[in-house]
């Protein structure tokens, strides 16, 4: 009994083959899928690449902004969670970045000033470079980069400065 409904499912199945409305069915759903993958991709995008690159530049120059004005907790804010985390222990990455950010800035004047954004092949992740200026406003050395990260609660805070 069982094979002989296969059987007739089988040509029922080539019957709707032949006839189109399998196809048709087959091409709704597809359209349906690239529709919703559009949409997703579109929301997430549009985060990450479009209106996110504004975020993460911003996010960027703010970071240095704050540490030539000394603002340690804002400065703070601006790094990856996990990273603000461990800033006040000793020996840390942040606790590095920040006396050798602050060194350049009392000791020899230094400004940072936006220079430029390096395309990186991640959506969530943006590069960006500044120019140390000294005090009389002459460029000091070689632009310098930041990369800039989406953290886990999708803000965009600095993962990696240099100074």
């Amino acid at each position: 009994m069982s094979e002989n409904l296969s059987i007739f499912f089988y040509f029922l199945f080539l019957k709707k083959l032949e006839d189109g409305s399998i196809k048709s069915l087959k091409d709704k759903l597809e359209k349906k899928v690239k529709e919703k993958a559009k949409e997703a991709i579109s929301d997430v995008g549009g985060k990450l690449v479009g209106g996110g690159s504004d975020e993460a530049k911003e996010v960027a120059i703010r970071h240095y902004k704050l540490l030539e004005n000394g603002d340690y907790e804002g400065w703070r804010s601006t790094l990856l969670l996990w990273l603000q985390g461990v800033a006040g222990q000793s020996g840390s990455s942040p606790s590095f970045w920040w006396s050798t950010g602050r060194k350049y800035v009392d000791e020899l004047g230094i400004r940072y000033e936006y220079l430029k954004e390096e395309k990186l092949p991640y959506p969530n992740a943006r590069k960006f470079f500044f120019k140390r200026k000294n005090r009389d406003g002459s460029d000091r050395g070689m632009p310098v980069p930041c990369l800039v990260r989406l953290d886990e609660d999708g803000a965009w805070r600095v993962e990696q400065p240099s100074y």
